[in-house]
């Protein structure tokens, strides 16, 4: 599923994790980091526009130094991907999850 759905939620005032759009081939560890530091986020979540069940999806700690592990992250990251999301890390994901809602010709399911 293409992610930029969520543009389309937070237009409707639908609360969203606030999310940067990245070129993939602009975006690097180099270039997200100093986004997360601008924004005061300490972690970020690092996806494609594209996909589902968190493949491809990678958690960044923004305070610590990068590591060579999430350079080649990015790099198999960017490489299928037009557009790159870059989201705070919000701990309540993992500790309370999320919801899923499938809507098929309008209706849900």
């Amino acid at each position: 599923m293409h992610k930029t759905y969520l543009q389309d939620l937070e237009f409707q005032d639908v609360p969203v994790p606030e999310t940067v759009y990245l070129k993939a081939r602009e975006a690097t560890i180099g270039i997200v980091k100093p986004i997360a530091r601008d924004k005061k986020w300490e972690n970020v979540v690092v996806k494609p526009s594209v996909g589902e069940n968190s493949h491809n999806c990678f958690l960044y700690k923004c305070l610590s130094p990068t590591t060579q592990s999430e350079t080649t992250e990015m790099e198999k990251l960017t490489r299928p991907s037009e557009l790159i999301l870059v989201q705070e890390y919000l701990p309540s994901i993992k500790t309370e999850g999320e919801y899923g809602l499938v809507y098929i010709n309008g209706m849900l399911f």
